[in-house]
């Protein structure tokens, strides 16, 4: 039973860390005053992919398109990460 709660706040965490980093991605985009299909389209992506990284906790991007997204939003991959 203890694994299964450890696993389970392994998980939440993780939901929450990626849940922080869509929040990331949406607040630069909105900063940049970029629609979810602007930003998809100068980074090659889909309208849902943006939508998925922004929203969906479960969603876990390639690096390579998490580095896509931040030269388009003149960041540093780091700063979709955070802390």
């Amino acid at each position: 039973m203890y694994r299964d709660f450890a696993a389970l706040l392994k998980q939440m965490r993780t939901q929450n860390k990626r849940s922080q980093e869509g929040a990331r991605i949406r607040r630069l985009r909105l900063q940049r005053e970029l629609t979810q299909e602007e930003l998809a389209r100068e980074v090659g992506l889909t309208t849902h992919t943006i939508w998925r990284l922004e929203n969906d906790h479960s969603f876990n991007p390639r690096l390579q398109t998490l580095r896509a997204i931040a030269e388009a939003l003149g960041v540093d991959v780091s700063d979709l990460l955070g802390p």
